[in-house]
């Protein structure tokens, strides 16, 4: 039951990306638990946008900056608070990554919970792919590298070769032993769907992009780039666990999370906490939009002074 005089927050959600459900998401189910959420862009409180438009110009209220892509970094000359991929210790910032919007909770990549051997059984096929950007050399290369060796079925938009797009992408994925979900760009924090899908579909991935993935899931678990000195390296490694079905076995049954506990990204108490303290200090703060001296000032100052703080004790001493 909700609880009785929950306050009114009026948001509105401006360019994203074309099916982008204002009333049914991630951060407005978030906002919810607290608040009662009025979907409107009249005056709104709070904005959240992201980069398909300019449109959120023509808003003067707090701006908070939503980005799913490397390419596409927070601007503090144009918001006020920013939710990225980004592992910025910066107060303005809050790490989302992106696999947080696709629903994956947890429980459903605990390896526990499974019939391991009954898994591995339904794996009788060798590798899949499921991408639609044809703009990453690197995944392009791989593909073809590793296809000398077995076919890789491609059921996306790019490289298809299995007659058109799969309806079912979890079902598609979960008939093979490994997947090939290579980011579409290498940035330290930048980690898409892909990998946690494959993770769901309780395959092997084959993983390409966030050079400290190491920090969030048990690179030990599959076939992380960057553990390898090259791609023929790696492709050898793939090899030897596709013949041998215990060295297989023996890396299936690893937790995807170290220690088989959860990164903290996936605990949405953090979002909610964040989002919290933004509307809870609305009226004592002056948005970005309404304020031209902050605009060409880039850290507020008190995050400057913390940032100096190690060189003012170093220069007392």
């Amino acid at each position: 039951m909700k609880p009785a005089n929950r306050k009114v927050i009026r948001l509105w959600y401006t360019d994203f990306w074309s099916n982008f459900d204002k009333e049914n998401n991630f951060f407005t189910q978030i906002l919810r638990k607290d608040f009662d959420v009025m979907i409107t862009d009249n005056q709104p409180d709070i904005l959240i946008y992201s980069w398909e438009g300019r449109d959120f110009l023509n808003f003067d209220c707090i701006r908070i900056y939503y980005t799913p892509e490397n390419w596409l970094m927070p601007k503090y000359k144009e918001c006020d608070f920013s939710l990225s991929f980004e592992y910025w210790d910066d107060p303005r910032n809050l790490r989302v990554p992106n696999y947080l919007l696709y629903g994956i909770h947890p429980s459903q990549l605990d390896k526990s919970k499974v019939d391991i051997d009954r898994i591995i059984e339904s794996h009788t096929k060798f590798c899949s792919m499921v991408v639609s950007n044809p703009n990453t050399p690197e995944r392009n290369e791989f593909f073809r590298k590793l296809s000398k060796y077995k076919t890789v079925d491609s059921g996306g938009k790019h490289l298809n070769n299995v007659g058109g797009r799969v309806a079912d992408k979890y079902a598609f994925i979960s008939q093979y032993k490994f997947n090939l979900c290579f980011e579409n760009a290498q940035h330290p924090g930048y980690t898409s769907e892909k990998l946690v899908e494959a993770m769901k579909c309780m395959t092997l991935p084959l993983y390409w992009g966030n050079p400290l993935i190491h920090f969030e899931f048990n690179t030990q678990s599959f076939f992380n780039h960057a553990d390898y000195l090259n791609d023929e390296d790696m492709i050898e490694d793939i090899i030897r666990h596709d013949q041998d079905p215990d060295l297989y076995y023996q890396k299936f049954i690893r937790p995807w999370f170290e220690d088989d506990i959860p990164n903290q990204f996936f605990d949405n108490q953090r979002i909610r906490k964040f989002l919290n303290n933004i509307i809870a200090n609305k009226d004592n703060y002056t948005p970005i939009a309404r304020n031209k001296f902050k605009r060409y000032f880039y850290y507020p100052v008190g995050y400057q002074v913390n940032m100096l703080l190690p060189k003012i004790r170093k220069l007392i001493k």
